[in-house]
């Protein structure tokens, strides 16, 4: 004879629907994206003929921890993220 709890078979059906909503959202999906606005400001790629945010901070390191201070004033183009100057004098007065 076949032993029958609820409790089992409702924790079952719980993990089976579970599985099926997750299986049914987008594996990566991005909370923001190229072309949204965010105050006024639009979120693109690249950094051509924008100053990189680093420009204006300064960093104090404390053991693991990198505090940086940031002073940006308002300019119409900014990279944030890491970004690689060249050699050509395009950022040298920055």
């Amino acid at each position: 004879m076949i032993n029958f709890y609820f409790a089992d078979f409702a924790k079952f059906v719980l993990a089976f629907i579970l599985a099926f909503l997750q299986s049914y959202a987008p594996a990566h999906s991005s909370m923001v994206t190229v072309g949204d606005k965010i105050d006024g400001m639009t979120l693109t790629t690249g950094a051509r003929d924008a100053r990189p945010l680093w420009v204006f901070c300064a960093s104090d390191v404390q053991g693991n921890l990198t505090t940086a201070h940031c002073h940006v004033p308002q300019v119409s183009r900014l990279a944030i993220g890491h970004v690689f100057l060249g050699t050509d004098g395009a950022f040298r007065d920055t």
